[in-house]
């Protein structure tokens, strides 16, 4: 029998919303920005002056470039085993500097088992409290904080200021309208690093800017920098001085191109001039 113009109307109809909902999924990054992941999820906990701001995906820097895995063991070992946590436990690890004086977190989240975490700390002479819903452990101006699958390590000024971030009483680094910007332009990778305005390097009306980190093969690393403007003129007149910039970090194949107010920087790094740093810039 032959198909209705009504039937054929509607199987083109649902073919339509098929293809909407594949595209929505492949891409809702982009559509609707990253306010659910790793890095988004940490910025919502610091404070909105913090910068810099890392976050490194463990599971990743381990399987592709195991020098900085190294370091990085090196660098945290002893501090998260004095709290109970095995470097194999990790899976992220965001750093951020979240003062001028200087004052740091790192926000730690894997499979770790939080009721160790607890027994570990008591055993070290650490004391509990509770900052309303906030579970805090403190020891000669160290702090550690457990919030539902996340601990944040710090001493107790640093960690104060994210508990009242998170408990909504100050804004925090997300609210950053031109911070969000730049990280919902940014490819997720082994690491993303973001930098606000103020800050080496100077372009005019620079608001924001950042990069990410990732793997193109044994001996060469991807990297995409996002930069925001105030203004799509100050980006377009930005842009060879920022191709210069990131050829004086010896970053190779450099490319740049303007996006109204961004410019979006391309370029190939040594993986040997990649190192662990906590927040500071990796390539130094």
């Amino acid at each position: 029998m032959k198909p209705t113009k009504r039937a054929s109307s509607v199987v083109a109809l649902a073919l339509v919303i098929i293809l909407l909902c594949s595209a929505i999924a492949g891409c809702s990054c982009s559509l609707f920005g990253r306010g659910d992941d790793t890095v988004s999820e940490a910025m919502k906990k610091v404070p909105y002056e913090s910068a810099p701001f890392a976050c490194w995906d463990i599971n990743i820097l381990g399987d592709e470039i195991y020098d900085a895995y190294s370091e990085w063991k090196a660098e945290e070992k002893a501090g998260l085993a004095e709290i109970g946590i095995k470097t194999t436990e990790v899976d992220s690890l965001a750093c951020v500097q979240v003062s001028a004086e200087g004052e740091e977190v790192r926000i730690i989240k894997g499979s770790f088992i939080l009721e160790s975490i607890r027994e570990k700390l008591e055993s070290q002479g650490y004391s509990k409290s509770w900052d309303n819903d906030i579970e805090k452990w403190t020891k000669d101006g160290k702090a550690v904080a457990l919030v539902e699958d996340t601990v944040i390590i710090g001493n107790e000024e640093s960690i104060e200021a994210c508990i009242d971030v998170i408990q909504g009483n100050k804004h925090s680094l997300w609210d950053d309208s031109s911070v969000r910007d730049v990280v919902d332009k940014l490819p997720s990778g082994i690491m993303e690093w973001v930098k606000k305005e103020g800050e080496e390097p100077q372009f005019k009306d620079l608001s924001a800017w950042g990069l990410s980190v990732e793997e193109k093969d044994g001996s060469n690393l991807r990297v995409e920098a996002v930069f925001r403007f105030a203004v799509g003129g100050a980006a377009n007149a930005s842009l060879n001085s920022i191709k210069d910039y990131l050829e004086g970090l010896n970053f190779r194949s450099v490319e740049t191109r303007q996006e109204s107010e961004f410019v979006i920087a391309t370029a190939i790094a040594d993986i040997d001039d990649f190192h662990y740093s906590t927040y500071s810039f990796p390539f130094e």
